[in-house]
């Protein structure tokens, strides 16, 4: 059932104008941060994930369920890895860094 109430979540919100699933992402960890994450091509090259155009919602809950799975080996939460994936990402493509 979760599955299917974050699917209609992220749906619902991409279908406001002007709302991508990176943006739907944000609201929803801003609501739930202990339930979602935001997608964001720094934490996705961190990945190993090339940077995409466009997501759409069956990629973007294909990457909450790969973080939380990163998250609970780590034992942090959403948020911590979301830091850290980005922090790693701006660190390694750091220009003269």
């Amino acid at each position: 059932m979760a599955d299917r109430t974050e699917w209609a979540a992220i749906a619902v919100l991409t279908g406001l104008s002007g709302v991508n699933v990176p943006v739907a992402s944000a609201v929803m960890t801003a609501a739930m941060p202990q339930r979602f994450t935001v997608i964001d091509f720094r934490a996705l090259w961190s990945l190993g994930i090339e940077r995409r155009g466009y997501y759409s919602v069956t990629f973007y809950l294909g990457y909450l369920e790969a973080c939380r799975g990163i998250a609970s080996d780590a034992a942090v939460d959403l948020r911590t890895l979301d830091r850290a994936l980005w922090k790693h990402s701006d660190a390694s493509q750091r220009v003269g860094g």
